[in-house]
């Protein structure tokens, strides 16, 4: 087993990695490319300035803190 998997992640890995360059760089170059990069990287703050979603942003991340912090506090009065 040793042989194999040694041998043969020898040439997959780099192989693997050029694949994702080569994907990388075609996703690059197709039409609407820049749109698309400009959407990932630039935030929309109009988004989390409004006070429309500020209770819904909020209100999931905290209750999960919270059930968080009771199951701690609930194992360490044992």
């Amino acid at each position: 087993m040793k042989n194999g998997i040694e041998k043969a992640s020898k040439w997959m890995i780099p192989i693997l990695f050029m694949f994702f360059i080569v994907l990388a760089v075609r996703s690059i170059t197709l039409d609407g490319a820049f749109e698309g990069i400009k959407f990932m990287f630039v935030p929309d703050w109009s988004y989390h300035t409004g006070k429309k979603h500020f209770c819904w942003r909020w209100d999931k991340p905290s209750l999960s803190v919270l059930y968080c912090l009771a199951s701690c506090f609930s194992t360490n009065s044992f």
